[in-house]
């Protein structure tokens, strides 16, 4: 039987812990949680290292069953500085996530790749992956730009999240 995996987006508005909850419910092995916001001022559900949320968290994951796969969404802006996500990284390690998912946002695609390699180094210190995940309206629009910004980070630990709907809308097909 395949080991399905809740997508935070599909049901944004439940949080963690309830969200293993729903998970175990609908026969998800696992979720991934939305703990940065994909725009300013969106859902997010920050969970720190040590806080009640993430024991209550934890503890609703190990009664049920449930595993947390990755952490969202991060975007590779201008700006973007991975040591401000050092929370993440712990927070992702506590919870036994195995990836970090970020968009790239930045019209540089060497500035945006190099953002990349440094947001691996840091999870790779947590035993973490990175999975880039390309959208036509972002500046790593498709599949191509992806593959470009992984192989210029070299990073043994970084990927790309393939999502169906966004090959399409790039012109991309199965």
């Amino acid at each position: 039987m395949p080991s399905w995996s809740l997508c935070p987006l599909a049901v944004l508005e439940v949080g963690p812990p309830n969200l293993i909850d729903l998970a175990a419910k609908a026969g998800y092995a696992a979720v991934g949680i939305r703990m940065v916001p994909a725009s300013p001022g969106g859902i997010e559900y920050p969970l720190r290292a040590g806080s009640a949320a993430l024991r209550e968290t934890l503890g609703r994951m190990n009664d049920l069953g449930v595993r947390v796969f990755d952490l969202e969404f991060l975007s590779l802006s201008p700006e973007f500085d991975a040591k401000q996500y050092r929370w993440l990284a712990e927070a992702g390690a506590a919870l036994g996530a195995k990836r970090i998912n970020c968009s790239g946002d930045d019209p540089d695609p060497h500035r945006a790749a190099d953002h990349f390699a440094v947001l691996c180094d840091l999870a790779a210190e947590y035993h973490l992956g990175v999975d880039i995940e390309f959208m036509r309206w972002r500046h790593t629009g498709t599949l191509a730009h992806a593959v470009e910004m992984v192989r210029s980070a070299g990073k043994s630990n970084g990927g790309i999240l393939l999502d169906a709907l966004h090959l399409m809308r790039a012109g991309g097909s199965p």
